[in-house]
């Protein structure tokens, strides 16, 4: 396909071999249908001086957005920005990959280029100064400049190169495609690449996650750059507003998380303690609480253990993220629909099981007022009042 032939091509014409509405399947074309964590070009078939979005489906098919009058042949151009990006991006993370192998034992499980930023997805013992060296390694290979060849093997002659990374077990073709940045790294890869490492300008992790999968997030060329000077803005401006030097950063924000931490165990000890509000509302016991700082776990079991010993419903919200949650006995079932009709008409959104429910408000503390009192007449009219009474 042109697309590997000459993956800098940004415009080409091709003869249509058939038509089918807006699928058509060309002899040849240059857009790239995707793989390999790259996603499909985006393209525009041009006609009568329009154009069509058109994506390779692959096998030489193409889906139009809209059917053309092109019968034998149909231009088509690349957006050509958002291409070269992804180029330098896989070419990137191969750099970048390879630099972390070189110091950690790591297995790569997916990768995903993004027209902004990408990910690597891996597992293995890997630590924040690996990947900090890795990402100056990168970018040392990105300025010296090196080659990016592509080519292909027999599966059997991959296999006995030493140095290959190549997933095995995904391998369906008898004909190997290889990715060599020269003398560095080679990769058995259908992706599209640049020729020089030096055309992916820079290169910037932006985010990491160290769980049992790891994942790396990235910038290439000028929006790494872009996040660097974001980065180095809003740092400067931390650090002067507080008068601090570059050296008592680091000290300060673990010092603002040990104190967040303290206040936090604080308040969970308080929730385990902390008394509700009771209101008798016929012959149901209504229970309710708003909480400046509310940890989830812990008032639900203790909602639910109210609940499960006597006949009563309980709302209480959380000023913190505005989460409101209800608990409610056996037998109270339709407290459930008076909940979520006060959800829906407050614009918030809510669910749950069994006989616990929770949504999310604009404002939890209006929200606990108001339904406590919609609740208390309902079960009045149901369940009469203190009397025995009903309406």
């Amino acid at each position: 396909m042109l697309y590997y032939k000459d993956p800098y091509l940004k415009k080409a014409s091709f003869k249509i071999i058939k038509k089918e509405g807006k699928k058509i399947l060309l002899e040849d074309t240059i857009l790239y249908p995707g793989g390999g964590g790259q996603p499909p070009d985006v393209g525009y078939a041009l006609y009568d001086g329009k154009s069509a979005k058109i994506e390779h489906i692959g096998d030489g098919w193409h889906m139009l957005s809209e059917d053309i009058p092109c019968e034998k042949e149909v231009p088509i151009e690349i957006d050509w920005d958002r291409r070269y990006y992804l180029m330098k991006s896989h070419t990137a993370e191969h750099i970048f990959f390879r630099s972390l192998q070189t110091r950690c034992d790591v297995n790569l499980k997916k990768i995903s280029l993004d027209e902004d930023e990408s990910a690597i997805i891996f597992e293995g013992d890997v630590g924040i100064e690996d990947i900090l060296e890795a990402e100056k390694h990168t970018l040392n290979i990105i300025e010296d400049g090196r080659e990016v060849k592509t080519y292909w093997l027999s599966l059997n002659d991959a296999e006995k190169i030493k140095d290959l990374r190549i997933a095995r077990d995904r391998i369906k073709d008898s004909q190997i495609r290889i990715v060599e940045v020269v003398g560095y790294d080679r990769s058995a890869c259908k992706g599209l690449h640049v020729r020089n490492t030096s055309e992916i300008g820079d290169f910037v992790v932006t985010r990491v996650r160290l769980g049992t999968k790891k994942e790396v997030r990235f910038l290439v060329s000028e929006k790494a750059k872009q996040w660097r000077r974001t980065l180095n803005e809003i740092t400067r401006k931390i650090i002067w507003e507080r008068n601090l030097g570059t050296d008592k950063l680091q000290s300060y924000i673990r010092n603002i998380e040990t104190e967040r931490d303290a206040m936090r165990d604080a308040l969970i000890e308080e929730l385990k303690h902390t008394s509700f509000t009771e209101e008798r509302c016929g012959d149901i016991d209504l229970v309710h609480r708003v909480f400046v700082y509310g940890e989830h776990k812990i008032l639900q079991h203790r909602v639910m253990d109210i609940v499960n010993t006597k006949k009563a419903i309980v709302i209480y919200g959380m000023k913190n993220n505005n989460v409101v949650c209800m608990a409610f006995s056996d037998g109270l079932n339709w407290v459930r629909d008076l909940f979520m009709e006060s959800i829906k008409k407050s614009g918030g959104k809510g669910g749950g099981r069994g006989n616990f429910v929770s949504g999310h408000v604009e404002n939890a503390e209006k929200f606990v007022m108001e339904l406590k009192k919609i609740i208390c007449d309902m079960a009045i009219h149901l369940h009469g009042d203190e009397n025995g009474k009903t309406d």
